[in-house]
């Protein structure tokens, strides 16, 4: 089973994703959500995480900035927000999937065959 984490500085948009998620328990364990990124980078400097999903306009630290902080990026990157035009800048850091807000169900699906 691979552990994941959830940022997103909109809880709601949080939970929504995890809610999508549980149909997944089995192989996919969201261990937080996370509404704060400084929260989010210490968590991830203390933890190892199989995948992150990462909202990237965020106060404090946006998930580009959050993601240079880190001296490695070992885990699957999903990058899940409202503004397609990150989506160039997000290849570099090795992103996995692309998720544009609203997210619908079949979106989801389609990632976790």
């Amino acid at each position: 089973m691979k552990n994941a984490i959830i940022i997103d500085d909109q809880i709601i948009c949080g939970n929504i994703l995890f809610d999508m998620l549980q149909p997944y328990s089995e192989q996919l364990s969201v261990l937080e959500i996370f509404s704060s990124s400084k929260a989010a980078l210490d968590y991830l400097m203390k933890h190892h995480i199989d995948v992150v999903f990462l909202d990237v306009e965020m106060p404090e630290l946006n998930g580009f900035q959050l993601l240079e902080q880190l001296p490695k990026i070992d885990f699957d990157l999903i990058f899940v927000t409202a503004h397609e035009h990150y989506a160039l800048k997000a290849i570099k850091f090795s992103v996995i999937d692309y998720l544009i807000k609203p997210i619908s169900k079949k979106r989801v699906r389609s990632g976790h065959k």
